[in-house]
């Protein structure tokens, strides 16, 4: 390989680079955005936090019940 095709690798990934960062951020600001309009449009909503139990998971062998959480 020349060192031209070298550089122009070098520079194609970074260029890469740069618009891999450049739509990370842009997804970030906008989800952090949008994050907290949602969030007070839920809590109307629902007024109070919901709590949810843990699921129960009933296994019977061999005429023997077990359970677990």
């Amino acid at each position: 390989m020349s060192i031209k095709k070298i550089i122009a690798i070098i520079f194609i990934f970074a260029i890469a680079c740069g618009g891999g960062e450049i739509l990370g951020t842009t997804l970030f600001i906008r989800s952090e955005a949008s994050s907290g309009s949602l969030r007070s449009k839920v809590y109307t909503l629902c007024e109070s936090q919901l709590i949810q139990k843990c699921p129960i998971f009933t296994e019977i062998a061999t005429g023997k019940t077990s359970r677990r959480q």
